[in-house]
């Protein structure tokens, strides 16, 4: 590699904003942090830069291909070749997802066995093409012709067909998309409901499940006669031991518009997805309950500010007062986590309350994204009012609903449920945040009860960006219980965000003076003394997570913040010189998490820098595929900018 060439292309990943000058409180807590960068792109935009990238990144195979009409076993994923004139052109095995089709003509093309994920096909002649075994995952063939066209054994999961012609089509082995006939199309545009319309919605979906006491939520997916199906975590069903329960008579209540409506199931119509929290359950009725529409949760997973709803029943501490219903809104944050036990792979802000587990999580057209399975609250033990209490904190955890559909069928669950893969409008994909009251307190009137209710209105308030209210709200519960570690932790996130980075570096030590293993503190407390140049203690800091035995109930929080206090631990040990440090420790980051996609690319950067270009590109490649597995546009594009930049 040339000096040259090495210069520039270390000046590219400074552009882009190299490893060394980021931090975990920039992706881990995108929202709560200073001076952040929000995607915020809506999906026009997105495909927008992804064909202004294709033409950048490909320009020579456009040429070619439109020359030669021959891309067999090519890989130029987000080429544009909208327009195009190609009939009978060949793209046999090739990759070309998210790539750009529309209006072309491609009669009898020959896409055999190529990856079409997220193609655009919309208004394309399609003729007599060959797609047979090609997988057409989310791809939009909008008013696409496809008369005589070979589809046989080709994967059309989440696929839009809507207007498309499939007169004389060979469907043979495949799959069609279970979508509800009238739908909105990939690239339509939904009405516009209010915040208070997706509520309606949601209540209507959301049931509470009582065994014999309320134990978790779950959402109606489906109808077929007289019968329903509700998802739900498989943890609401069972939370200890799955088969213990195969007995259990569950009671669930549905909230109609006319009042609350109890059905009886029996824990034998129980389906429980393999790998993941997802179970699936049956009941009768005669009765007429509102079904769920799903969308296509790949559209809104890499997209940070995205607006979305949680929809639950918490628990209740006092069993004369039943828990009342909870919608919440927030949104979503960056979901660069790849893959986390139980298949949780989608995080949110949303204030969120023990209970709500197993319920929807919708987009702001009221279609469900995702399955609400892990809230992560702080246990705080009130031994005046004899009650156990809880405070939220940032982050949720929930089961993308592509997760389930592509599952589904290999468990033997087909249903027929309502796919709308459209875009919300505009004035819809504005962050919304509905707060919710704190859970139902037998006792509010002891002093950690109080304490309590004020840190959680506080995490609310940081949240919501209200930094002097939460910094106000934050200190008055360290004020009535000064042990509240959880409080105190809320505080140095504030002072953190307000930029008075040695009062927060105050803060969070005495966090972890109070409760040493807390990973939320520790993590931080890392990032500001590494932000301060005290490099070593950060370290210990990141030790501290790295090297922690966590018990059952804190294993998942462990799974997240471990790899990311590896990434974070490299990066100082590159601030101290120590290259085959940070390469070992992206090692094992990538090694705990082999979807994170930011570990390969940070490792990828220091390869470059110590001019090891093939390992360089290999670890690029890696973290370009997974950023687009994630629905990360942005990193997608980041990285094959510089690929590039770097393959010539």
């Amino acid at each position: 590699m040339s000096v040259k060439f090495f210069a520039a292309t270390i000046g590219l990943l400074a552009t882009f904003g190299l490893v060394y000058q980021e931090s975990f409180k920039e992706f881990f807590f995108a929202d709560s942090s200073k001076d952040l960068k929000q995607t915020n792109t809506n999906q026009s935009h997105v495909k927008q830069s992804l064909e202004k990238v294709a033409q950048v990144q490909h320009p020579e195979e456009v040429r070619e291909i439109l020359q030669t009409k021959d891309c067999s076993v090519c890989q130029i994923d987000g080429i544009n070749l909208s327009g195009a004139n190609l009939p009978g052109a060949t793209f046999w095995s090739s990759s070309l997802r998210e790539a750009n089709f529309s209006g072309s003509n491609l009669a009898g093309a020959n896409f055999n066995e190529a990856d079409l994920t997220g193609a655009n096909f919309r208004g394309a002649n399609l003729k007599g093409a060959n797609f047979k075994k090609a997988n057409l995952s989310h791809a939009d063939l909008t008013n696409a012709s496809l008369e005589n066209a070979s589809l046989e054994d080709a994967i059309l999961f989440a696929a839009n067909l809507k207007g498309a012609n499939l007169r004389g089509a060979n469907l043979k082995g495949t799959q069609l998309p279970s979508q509800t006939i009238g739908e909105p199309s990939n690239g339509g545009t939904a009405r516009s409901p209010q915040s208070g319309d997706v509520k309606t919605i949601a209540k209507e979906i959301t049931v509470r499940i009582d065994y014999p006491e309320p134990s978790g939520s779950g959402v109606i997916i489906a109808k077929e006669g007289n019968i329903y199906y509700v998802l739900t975590a498989a943890h609401v069903m069972c939370e200890k031991n799955f088969i213990m329960c195969k007995d259990a008579v569950f009671t669930i209540n549905i909230f109609t518009p006319e009042g609350s409506q109890k059905e009886k199931l029996n824990f034998n119509t129980v389906k429980k997805l393999p790998g993941v929290d997802l179970a699936v359950f049956s009941f009768t009725s005669s009765k007429k309950y509102r079904v769920a529409r799903l969308a296509n949760s790949d559209r809104i997973s890499g997209i940070n500010g995205t607006p979305v709803y949680v929809s639950g029943w918490p628990e209740s501490d006092n069993s004369s007062q039943p828990s009342s219903y909870v919608f919440s809104g927030g949104k979503i944050a960056d979901n660069s986590l790849g893959s986390v036990p139980d298949g949780y792979s989608l995080s949110y802000d949303n204030a969120t309350l023990p209970g709500m587990s197993g319920g929807p999580v919708l987009d702001a057209d009221g279609r469900v994204v995702a399955i609400h399975g892990q809230g992560f609250n702080q246990e705080v033990d009130d031994k005046e009012g004899n009650q156990d209490l809880s405070v939220k904190l940032e982050l949720n955890l929930g089961i993308p609903i592509n997760t389930f559909l592509q599952l589904a069928p290999k468990s033997g669950i087909n249903l027929r449920v309502q796919i709308d893969s459209s875009q919300p409008p505009e004035s819809a994909r504005r962050s919304v945040r509905v707060p919710i009251a704190s859970e139902t307190i037998k006792n509010p009137n002891t002093r950690t009860a109080k304490a309590v209710i004020l840190a959680n209105k506080g995490f609310d308030l940081l949240v919501g960006k209200q930094l002097q209210q939460a910094l106000t709200t934050f200190e008055q519960a360290i004020q009535i219980q000064p042990d509240l570690h959880s409080a105190w932790y809320g505080k140095g996130r504030t002072l953190e965000a307000l930029n008075r980075n040695q009062e927060a570096l105050v803060a969070l030590d005495k966090t972890i003076q109070i409760q040493r293993n807390f990973y939320y503190a520790l993590q931080a407390r890392g990032d500001l003394l590494r932000d301060l140049n005290r490099r070593q203690e950060a370290i210990a800091s990141y030790n501290q997570v790295i090297n922690d035995k966590p018990d059952d109930k804190d294993r998942y929080l462990h799974r997240l913040f471990q790899p990311h206090a590896y990434v974070m631990r490299g990066a100082t040990r590159y601030d101290l010189g120590d290259r085959e440090g940070a390469i070992a420790d992206y090692g094992q980051a990538i090694a705990i998490n082999q979807d994170f996609a930011r570990a390969y690319y940070f490792r990828a950067s220091v390869y470059l820098e110590m001019r090891n270009k093939q390992l360089a590109i290999k670890d690029f490649k890696a973290a370009a595929d997974r950023y687009l597995a994630q629905g990360n546009v942005e990193g997608y594009q980041k990285t094959r900018q510089l690929l590039s930049f770097i393959d010539r």
